[in-house]
């Protein structure tokens, strides 16, 4: 339940930092406010018995997590445009839609008081809106702690930058003493209390290179990296735009590069899904002619692009006139 409302958290900062790089003054507020009352709802939410004394019983606590997992997805589409740009009005669509079913399912008081504790969430929330490079900084701390409670029990990819048997059971452990933590500072219907939970993420992050070697260390950081970028991209193809922003590359450059990366995905996508159904017909002559119709329709949906792999892409950006 924590590792799902703190995902739900990654990326609602994550919204919010590339929307506050590419909107004016006046959208980036609007988008606090969503989030921020987004927010307040899914830490409501994670007690049952604030829940209850909030007025949600457990019907309709079910009813809004629905709804949340909803709009967690959308949200990961909408930052899934492979540096194309912050999607507004997508984002507006799909917060109406969530807001929708939350506010159908309780009254008009409960609103007012949801709306009240949005606002206190935004001021737990650090850098909201006003200090983009602390947020960056929290998301970054936030993927180096998933890629550490990843090597306690991922035995690839611990394997993967020699981590022995004894440094990841050290690892579990600061992971548990983590996530102990995590479990006194959720104060039933309170507004979650961001600054320390970066406190606890930052012990955690610096017990951990106690714990590593300087090699491994550097290793886990470029895994979190780029696990973090291939989140809010959707694949291997926007890291490549995340990571090119660190090369100081000239406005025209960077323009260039995002529209490579556009079309590039694009063909690559239509060809691999081509060569999914050329791949399926190979395989169905081999099974009797009145049984591969069935197979090839049970199998339908498995040969379509996925969405992480074609929701969310931008469209080529026009030349300009």
């Amino acid at each position: 339940m924590i590792a799902r409302f703190l995902f739900s958290l990654l990326i609602a900062s994550a919204c919010l930092t590339v929307s506050a790089q590419q909107l004016t003054p006046e959208q980036q507020a609007e988008v606090q406010k969503m989030s921020g009352r987004f927010m307040a709802i899914q830490t409501l939410l994670q007690d049952a018995k604030a829940a209850d004394e909030f007025g949600i019983d457990s019907k309709k606590r079910q009813k809004i997590q629905i709804a949340i997992q909803k709009f967690t997805d959308d949200m990961q589409k909408t930052m899934r445009n492979g540096g194309g740009g912050f999607d507004m009005d997508s984002y507006k669509k799909s917060y109406k839609q969530f807001m929708s079913k939350v506010d159908g399912e309780l009254t008009s008081k409960q609103r007012a008081e949801l709306t009240k504790r949005g606002e206190e969430q935004l001021k737990k929330f650090p850098g909201m809106g006003q200090n983009q490079d602390q947020m960056k900084e929290m998301q970054r701390l936030q993927s180096m702690m998933s890629e550490l409670q990843k090597l306690s029990y991922d035995q690839a990819l611990a394997e993967s930058i020699d981590l022995t048997i004894e440094q990841r059971v050290e690892i579990r452990e600061a992971s548990q003493k983590f996530m102990r933590a995590m479990q006194e500072i959720r104060k039933p219907g309170q507004a979650f209390d961001m600054e320390r939970y970066n406190q606890l993420i930052g012990d955690l992050v610096l017990e951990a290179q106690a714990i590593l070697t300087l090699e491994q260390a550097e290793k886990m950081a470029r895994n979190a990296k780029i696990n973090q970028l291939k989140m809010m991209g959707g694949d291997v193809f926007s890291v490549v735009s995340g990571l090119a922003a660190e090369f100081e590359l000239s406005d025209s450059e960077t323009k260039d590069l995002k529209q490579t990366i556009v079309e590039a995905r694009q063909d690559y996508y239509e060809k691999l899904t081509i060569l999914r159904e050329e791949t399926l017909e190979k395989i169905l002559r081999e099974l009797p002619v009145n049984r591969r119709e069935e197979v090839r329709e049970a199998l339908s949906d498995q040969l379509k692009p996925t969405s992480a792999e074609l929701r969310g892409l931008p469209k080529p950006e026009k030349a300009n006139d």
